[in-house]
């Protein structure tokens, strides 16, 4: 990853990408198509098709749900309101990894003093000398979830299973600790990494993989962006790639350009959306 700014740069310049509607070539603004909700067929501007739009409609119906519900009240957000409705749904929902005779998990909790809480999830039988290190950073829109969550835990789990030795931190949440709180503790996690701690004598630190879902994904995003420029959470001049080399970036649905849609979204707005079975 050393040097391949790449992997982080744009492949187009939005201002080449014009609405095809547009009678002007020397428009320089961004021009996505706009796509109208099935069902009150209101009509967005970041939605490039009906079923963006309507996805986008839901969303802010359910972000209504939750504060009738009083989900935030008092200028706190009442994180109970939300799992005690959703985590009976995902225990129907989520598929438990997959059971092997004989093979054991060690999960382990690092809590240096007044640091982030870390989980360490590891193969306990010899599939390999040194595992390469997963950094699994969850979701949750940056104001809830846990890695002890039965979602997040099954899945670091999972990944254990193939062989990976995963860290997953809990981060500190929105709205009490703003923006860059959830950095900061993530970019810790890769100093702990770095170290010398026991929980990590059997990963492999020069084949580091940052990856996440929605939010998480988001951060696993930023600290590369940190890693690959020598920074650290305060913007100021750090450079890890001495202690470890991050191989591969796993984003899962990751929360990114929300303002407007991304090339490939323009270009196949028309196209058939196909179940995820």
């Amino acid at each position: 990853m050393h040097g391949d700014k790449r992997l982080f740069e744009d492949d187009f310049e939005h201002h080449e990408l014009v609405h095809k509607g547009s009678e002007s070539d020397d428009d320089d603004d961004f021009h996505p198509p706009i796509g109208k909700c099935f069902c009150c067929r209101c009509r967005s501007s970041w939605c490039t098709r009906e079923v963006e739009a309507t996805l986008r409609c839901l969303s802010w119906i359910s972000g209504l749900i939750w504060y009738c519900a009083g989900a935030y009240r008092g200028g706190k957000f009442r994180r109970r309101v939300y799992s005690d409705i959703i985590s009976p749904i995902l225990q129907w929902s989520v598929v438990n990894p997959p059971h092997i005779d004989g093979v054991k998990i060690k999960i382990s909790e690092h809590v240096p003093p007044g640091e982030v809480s870390t989980l360490v999830f590891e193969r306990e039988d010899a599939l390999a000398s040194k595992k390469p290190i997963f950094l699994f950073v969850h979701g949750g829109g940056f104001c809830i979830g846990d890695p002890k969550e039965k979602f997040f835990f099954d899945f670091c789990k999972y990944l254990a299973l193939q062989g990976f030795l995963v860290v997953s931190p809990a981060y500190r949440l929105a709205p009490e600790n703003p923006f860059p709180a959830s950095v900061e503790d993530c970019f810790d996690v890769l100093h702990f990494i770095s170290g010398t701690d026991d929980l990590l004598a059997n990963g492999d630190k020069s084949k580091v993989i940052l990856g996440g879902d929605s939010a998480g994904a988001n951060l696993a995003l930023v600290l590369a962006t940190l890693f690959r420029d020598k920074l650290n959470a305060q913007l100021d001049s750090e450079d890890l790639s001495a202690q470890i080399d991050i191989k591969y970036l796993v984003l899962m649905y990751p929360t990114m350009m929300l303002p407007y849609p991304t090339k490939s979204a323009i270009e196949h707005s028309d196209a058939v959306l196909l179940p995820h079975w």
